[in-house]
C-alpha cells in the first residue's frame, strides 16, 4: 500500500502479487492488486482480482466498489451499476458508491435514477 501511495504502481502490483502468493486467501490483498491494476489502466485483470476477493469474502464492499469502477471505466455501465449497488447495500453509508453509481446511471441514460443516487451520496459527505 505505501507503493501505492508512493505512485509506485508497478512495485505495488508486484508486492500485491507475492503477499497473494503467500496468503491466497486474503481479500485484502486481491484488492490492493486489483487497486494497483485499475491505476495501470489494465481494467480487466482488476476485475478478476475483485471477483477473487469477492470469492472469498460475498460481503468485501471495497472490492464491490472498486469492480464497479473498473467496469465503468470499460463502459461497461449496467454491470458497474450492479457492483456499486452491491457495495452500497452492504454499505449504506458509501457516498462515493452512490456518487459513481450515479455517474454509471446518466452514462445509461437514466437520469432521474441518477439524481435519486447523487442525492444519497450527498446526505452521506
Amino acid at each position: 500500500m505505501a507503493y501505492k501511495e508512493l505512485k509506485q504502481t508497478q512495485e505495488a502490483q508486484a508486492d500485491f502479487e507475492q503477499a497473494i502468493a503467500l496468503t491466497p486467501q486474503d481479500a485484502k490483498d486481491w484488492n490492493g492488486r486489483g487497486m494497483a491494476l485499475d491505476e495501470l489502466q489494465r481494467y480487466e485483470e482488476a476485475i478478476a482480482s475483485y471477483d477473487q476477493a469477492i470469492q472469498i469474502n460475498s460481503d468485501d464492499d471495497d472490492a464491490w466498489r472498486h469492480r464497479g469502477y473498473s467496469l465503468q471505466k470499460l463502459k461497461q455501465f449496467e454491470e458497474a451499476i450492479v457492483a456499486y449497488r452491491q457495495a452500497i447495500k452492504i454499505n449504506p453509508d458509501d457516498g462515493y458508491a452512490c456518487n459513481e453509481c450515479g455517474n454509471s446511471l446518466w452514462s445509461s441514460d437514466r437520469y432521474q435514477k441518477a439524481l435519486v443516487s447523487y442525492d444519497k451520496a450527498l446526505s452521506q459527505s
